[in-house]
């Protein structure tokens, strides 16, 4: 292969890449999560170098546990942020196998986020599952 046609391919997979990332207003992969294992907590942060919109939902164990013995709780919680460059949005009580029965008790049980481009929205299709739209 010659080092032109090397060359096109190169800038055409770039700018396809370039392409993609400004029209596909999914942004996803700019939130960060980061454990610290000591508290047993977890933080969601924006990475990317733009603002993005971010929908973020929980379950409570304490709520799903109330659940069980009939109460009306348990239900997704959501919150919607518009994250700056670097901005940590969101940190949840989360646990591992060295938590405390108290932390198991208060920690979030599950939870899911969707992150876009400002000016889109996240809509879960299906527990974990969105897409953005305007």
């Amino acid at each position: 292969m010659s080092f032109r046609f090397l060359l096109v391919v190169g800038l055409l997979a770039v700018g396809w890449f370039f392409w993609q990332s400004q029209v596909d207003p999914t942004r996803q992969q700019c939130i960060s999560v980061e454990d610290d294992v000591n508290w047993s907590f977890r933080s969601f942060r924006n990475t990317c170098d733009e603002p993005v919109y971010v929908r973020f939902c929980q379950k409570l164990s304490m709520g799903e546990l109330g659940q069980l013995f009939g109460m009306d709780t348990g239900d997704w919680s959501c919150t919607d942020h518009n994250a700056t460059p670097g901005q940590s949005f969101m940190t949840i009580k989360w646990t591992h196998e060295q938590s405390s029965a108290a932390s198991v008790v208060l920690s979030t049980s599950r939870y899911a986020f969707g992150s876009c481009r400002i000016g889109y929205r996240v809509v879960f299709v299906d527990e974990g599952n969105f897409k953005c739209e305007q």
